[in-house]
């Protein structure tokens, strides 16, 4: 008979978590907002135990792998150099993004399935069809049990309306945040996370 092999790790984290970081990679992201996410990415690796599942994608207006989904144990060696050549540039639009990593945690089969994005929440949200997909977007993802988590982050500014009405649809949590704080603030939202694991 055919025979299907998994890693053991991937066995063990479909009964654990899957935790996706988008990172906004656009122009209004650049200096010390992309500085911050990119250490935000190395701490909320840290926070996951070997065999959970961590993807970290960056987008502007397509979303680009940094680190597709795979357990975290294999993930730390090279995180930092992977991070070092994410440059901001471009414009925004979050709609794709968040698009992948509904698909890539519907994949996994985990637990708990969650989603981190940091963003300035500056994209295309009012203008047809926007509002239609992203209503539809975040009724499979309460569906799906997948949650948002969303950062603000600008020096100039956040459209908070937008981030905390995505998180708050999906049962999340709204973060504003003060620069400085968003690794902390990462790494404390991933332990609520993984609070909701069953034992």
């Amino acid at each position: 008979l055919p025979a299907r092999f998994e890693p053991k790790g991937v066995q063990e984290a479909k009964r654990r978590v899957c935790m996706v970081l988008l990172i906004d990679r656009t122009n209004s992201m650049h200096g010390q907002p992309n500085l911050l996410a990119k250490q935000s990415a190395v701490e909320l690796v840290k926070q996951l135990a070997p065999e959970d599942l961590v993807g970290v994608f960056a987008f502007d207006v397509i979303p680009r792998v940094v680190v597709e989904v795979q357990p975290a144990g294999g993930v730390q060696a090279w995180l930092i150099d992977k991070l070092l050549q994410l440059k901001a540039s471009g414009g925004t639009d979050i709609y794709p993004a968040l698009e992948v990593s509904e698909q890539r945690l519907q994949q996994t089969g985990a637990s708990v399935k969650h989603i981190l994005l940091i963003s300035d929440g500056d994209t295309q949200f009012y203008e047809d069809p926007y509002p239609r997909l992203y209503q539809a977007l975040t009724q499979r993802l309460k569906e799906s049990q997948i949650s948002i988590s969303t950062f603000g982050i600008n020096a100039r500014g956040v459209n908070a309306a937008f981030l905390r009405w995505l998180a708050s649809e999906t049962s999340g949590t709204f973060y504003p945040v003060e620069h400085r704080l968003l690794p902390q603030l990462i790494a404390r939202d991933t332990q609520k996370t993984l609070g909701q694991l069953p034992f």
